[in-house]
Order: structure tokens, then sequence, then C-alpha cells
């Protein structure tokens, strides 16, 4: 059993994300599963498992040590098994999946290939966890790929007794490819990549930028994860999920 995990700020939902990731769970994903909802729980929603939590307020960087607080709880719930799939509202299956298709290690890419003159929260926050798994021994590969992650609860367990993220303000995923497969080269994420396609509010290096149902369909063609941030959540995107997902899903009230 895989317990697929969403971690939910309802107030920060700008469209509908969450029932079509959920659609595309249950329509794509053919391993048994159920799914765990950590901090708020739509009314629209059921059938699922139910970990309330709070945001702390007035803290530095709250939005890593709200995703740091909401792993703990999730580590710490005796009904939650060793395989997790740790998914957003913003992620959405395109194609059948079983868990070895899951089990991929991904990374955007390595931190001498960083910019390091660029600023900003996430790349302090990324900078201080790769430099970390540095002073480790490990790899240092940037694997904040927004795309669902399979874990083993028992290995992410010793990843966060060993570096400690929500103290630290350290990104979890990024510790944990490196940490467990120091060992392997990750696929490295591109333009067009055949994993994933992400849509950002920009035409880049990682991201594409459309607002023409045609071509967006093109771009999705034979990918396995769909991502996108609200900037690049346009209209035509909008269209293109609701085609793909138009069936209620069964965690619909």
């Amino acid at each position: 059993m895989i317990d697929v995990v969403y971690q939910y700020l309802e107030g920060a939902a700008k469209w509908n994300e969450l029932k079509y990731s959920l659609r595309s769970l249950e329509q794509h994903l053919k391993d048994p599963f159920r799914v765990w909802i950590v901090g708020d729980k739509p009314q629209w929603l059921t059938n699922v498992k139910h970990i309330p939590h709070e945001r702390t307020p007035n803290v530095w960087c709250t939005n890593c040590y709200d995703a740091t607080s909401k792993l703990k709880l999730v580590l710490d719930h005796p009904e939650i098994g060793n395989e997790i799939l740790w998914m957003y509202d913003d992620m959405y299956l395109l194609r059948d999946c079983k868990l070895n298709d899951l089990e991929v290690y991904l990374a955007v890419n390595h931190f001498n290939d960083l910019n390091h003159s660029s600023s900003g929260v996430h790349k302090e926050l990324l900078f201080q966890t790769l430099r970390d798994l540095k002073d480790a021994g490990k790899t240092q590969w940037n694997c904040e790929t927004h795309t669902p992650r399979l874990y083993s609860k028992i290995l992410l367990q010793t990843v966060w007794n060993k570096y400690l993220p929500q103290d630290n303000r350290l990104l979890f995923s990024t510790l944990y490819f490196n940490d467990v497969f120091t060992d392997l080269t990750p696929h490295i994420m591109q333009k067009p990549d055949p994993f994933k396609a992400g849509f950002y509010g920009m035409d880049d290096a990682y991201s594409f930028k459309s607002n023409n149902i045609k071509e967006i369909n093109t771009i999705l063609s034979g990918k396995t994860f769909l991502n996108h941030n609200d900037k690049g959540l346009s209209v035509a995107l909008q269209h293109v999920i609701e085609e793909l997902f138009p069936d209620m899903s069964s965690f619909e009230k």
C-alpha cells in the first residue's frame, strides 16, 4: 500500500488543483494507495486520511518550516507505512504508473552548476542544504524537481535525524536523494524532458509558457508528470487539465 501524502494550505490555492491532482492519481496510479492530507481539509474532500496542521506564524522562512513540520507529522504517524509518495496539489500523473515507475532519481543540476550570484530565500536554503551534504561527504545534486517523489519512511527518518531539516531550514527532497543514493548519478532534467513538463510562467531552460491548447497537448505528449505554479497556470492549461481529468474521483463529495 502506497501512502500518498499531500501537504495542503487551502488559503494558498488559486484554482481547483487538488481536485484534478487527485483525479490524476485515481486514473493513473495502478498500485493500491490511500491518500493523506496534512494541513487543511477542504469540505468537498472525502475518503482521505487527515492530519490537521496549522502554520506557525512569525518564524524565519515560514514555507520551509511549514513543509518540514508537516513532514515530521508524517514520520511520527503510526498508520503511515514505509512507501510514501509525496505530492503537491499542482502535480499530476499523465500516464499509468506503478511503484517501479516512480522509483526514479531526478535532479535539476549540480551544486557546481548553480548560479551562485543569484539570490532569494529558496536559493539560500538550497545552497545551505548542499553545503551540509558536502560536509557529510555526500553528493550535491539539486533535487528540487517539483515532481512526485517516492520516499522510504525508514530512510527518511534516518535523514531527518542526521540533518534536522526543521531546525536548520533545509530542503528535505535534496537531502534525502543525495544522502540515500549518494553512489548513483541522477537523471538530469532538461527541456524538453522525458519525465516532466513544467509551466512556470516563463519560457526558459526549465519552463514552458503557453496559452495555446494544441501546443500544450503537444508538450504533454509522452510525459509522466505535469507541474505548474500560479504564474504558469494559463487559461489554456486549465482547460487541458480539465479535459485530461473530466470525471469526478472517489475523493470528491
